[in-house]
């Protein structure tokens, strides 16, 4: 079973005590946590695994209240898709973009290109914090942890 733990300023997906996937951050005091570097083993390569890392160390950075950035490249990617969609919602909600078709055209082939994406990892991500409320829930009352390992299943399945 792959287990996804915190180790010091990283966080690590580990199989059968095999570390297969890896992200290490550091606490900057004016750019809050930064991602320096993301490491996938290449059986998992392309099954979103990376995504999630750098999920784990956002939710981690919401969690203390402060921003997040990235000097690895794969982590600033993943980070800014998000960011280029929410710019690109703002410009197609503007008036003004419309009076020049070839860019509106242009915004709107790149959002269709990115809505199925963002969309996904959005609902991998809120499963996610669902889940993670269902089990600190269950501390209190047993009944939330089923709900729990109903959100972990969902969450697995919506990461494929």
């Amino acid at each position: 079973m792959e287990e996804l733990s915190q180790n010091g300023d990283a966080f690590e997906l580990v199989q059968g005590g095999i570390v297969l996937a890896r992200i290490e951050f550091v606490k900057d005091p004016l750019r809050g946590l930064v991602i320096t570097h993301t490491e996938v083993a290449e059986s998992l390569k392309g099954q979103g695994v990376g995504g999630r890392l750098v999920d784990r160390v956002a939710h981690l950075a919401r969690a203390k209240g402060c921003p997040i950035w990235a000097t690895c490249p794969y982590a600033l990617k993943v980070l800014q898709r998000e960011a280029e969609y929410a710019d690109l919602e703002a410009k197609l909600a503007d008036p003004n973009t419309h009076a020049n078709q070839n860019e509106a055209r242009r915004i709107g082939k790149r959002h269709a290109e990115l809505r199925p994406v963002v969309a996904k990892y959005r609902q991998w991500r809120q499963l996610g914090d669902d889940e993670s409320a269902a089990r600190e829930m269950g501390a209190e009352d047993p009944a939330f942890l089923a709900e729990a390992d109903e959100l972990a299943a969902a969450k697995d399945e919506a990461a494929t």
